[in-house]
């Protein structure tokens, strides 16, 4: 049984055991290329943020991993059911034809939009990779260490601040491009040890992912990341209806261990700035309106969508959002819908095209997750968090969280004991 085996762990999985260590070191090595506690913007800088080099370039590691495995993604695609080949085809002639014939010339649409093909591949290839060599849920724990392996520089980073008060906190730059994108790392982290301290067999392993669990949540508490929180919070209780694992007291225990250590960790250092820490969530929560609450998001919203009606078929093209939308200010990439995102870019059409898809996928993954043992837990909670956050965050926008999606649902996938395609 294929679920069987991912949860032993082949004897195969060594031969990748080496490109898992490295998705796991990405954001250490994404931080890394960007360390800048002066805060200083270099051009450079600036470049490996908003692509995220490192991410990217895994990714591509992986293609080429699995294609000298003899990995053929379109003999994959073939397997498909005709009606999911030619959605396919037609979201990828939306996307291009955006790029090319909508979208204005040296803008990034064509190179975001080669981007999004390039985390099809990844997640196609991982999948191709782990139902060939199983990898065990000892792939979920090197993902959390390298997380860890993030906060530790992190801390080294604030640590590192020469001036406090002149430092733009907002902007903060350790692999990301606002302090809110730390979630994104903060989630991937917690959800995955929550997940980890659901199926531990031990009780070492129930305190080792726990107290994971809660240095990664204190992330999103010391930076007032309010969205990650909700999204874990969210993952589990669909993952309680889902999964009998997740009922057990022992995962119950993990969560609100987590946030409560989480929480009272955060207070250890509290940066001088008022977007930050616990204070910063509950005022924020407690906002007047729902514009307030959802700090400029639903003013943000409808000027996106007056703006998607405008080309309601094929849309404007990826990353054109700031271009085009006053209420991006001139700053944000992206709505924080994932919705109106891919309505804006890809119109009706794409929306329509990436749903079918999506749910295709989604019934598959959820099927998985019902039948599947304790070991799915954590790609469990690690794609449903991030999803979750993709109704109000750019979950789908930034590579990172879009590469740990993709292979939290390759390992799903992987699983899938009675799954001969990747769709059907």
């Amino acid at each position: 049984m294929a679920g069987a085996e991912i949860q032993s762990g082949a004897t195969g999985s060594r031969s990748y055991k080496w490109l898992w260590l490295l998705i796991a070191l990405v954001p250490a090595i994404f931080a890394v290329a960007t360390w800048s506690p002066g805060g200083e913007r270099t051009a450079v800088h600036g470049v490996t943020r908003f692509l995220a080099l490192p991410v990217l370039a895994a990714e591509l590691i992986v293609i080429a991993a699995a294609l000298a495995s003899g990995f053929r993604p379109m003999s994959m695609i073939m397997d498909w059911p005709r009606w999911a080949q030619a959605t396919l085809a037609i979201l990828v002639a939306v996307a291009f034809g955006t790029a090319l014939f909508v979208a204005p010339p040296g803008s990034p649409t064509l190179l975001r939009t080669c981007i999004s093909v390039a985390h099809l591949l990844f997640g196609l290839a991982a999948r191709h990779l782990m139902r060939a060599a199983p990898t065990g849920d000892r792939f979920w724990w090197m993902m959390v260490a390298g997380l860890c392996a993030y906060a530790a520089i992190l801390v080294a980073f604030v640590l590192s601040i020469t001036s406090p008060n002149k430092f733009d906190w907002k902007y903060f730059g350790l692999g990301v491009v606002h302090v809110r994108q730390l979630g994104f790392y903060s989630v991937v982290g917690g959800a995955a040890a929550i997940g980890l301290a659901a199926a531990s067999s031990t009780r070492n392993q129930w305190l080792l992912a726990t107290a994971a669990a809660s240095v990664m949540l204190a992330i999103s508490f010391w930076s007032g990341t309010r969205g990650s929180l909700v999204a874990i919070a969210a993952a589990f209780a669909l993952g309680m209806v889902v999964m009998p694992a997740l009922r057990r007291l022992r995962a119950l225990a993990a969560f609100a261990s987590s946030f409560a250590f989480g929480a009272i960790l955060s207070l250890v250092h509290l940066p001088p700035n008022k977007y930050f820490g616990l204070l910063r969530i509950a005022q924020a929560t407690g906002g007047n309106s729902a514009d307030e609450i959802g700090s400029g998001r639903v003013e943000m919203w409808a000027g996106t969508l007056r703006l998607a009606l405008e080309r309601p078929l094929f849309g404007h093209g990826e990353s054109r959002f700031q271009f085009l939308v006053p209420e991006a200010l001139d700053t944000y990439s992206h709505p924080h819908n994932v919705i109106l995102q891919l309505l804006f870019q890809w119109g009706s059409v794409g929306l329509i095209c990436f749903s079918l898809l999506a749910a295709a996928v989604g019934w598959i993954f959820l099927r998985a997750s019902r039948t599947g043992g304790a070991y799915l837990a954590p790609a469990f909670l690690v794609v449903t968090s991030l999803l979750t956050m993709s109704l109000y965050e750019g979950t789908l926008f930034h590579p990172y969280p879009i590469m740990m999606i993709a292979i939290g649902i390759a390992y799903m996938l992987a699983a899938e004991k009675v799954l001969a395609k990747p769709i059907g």
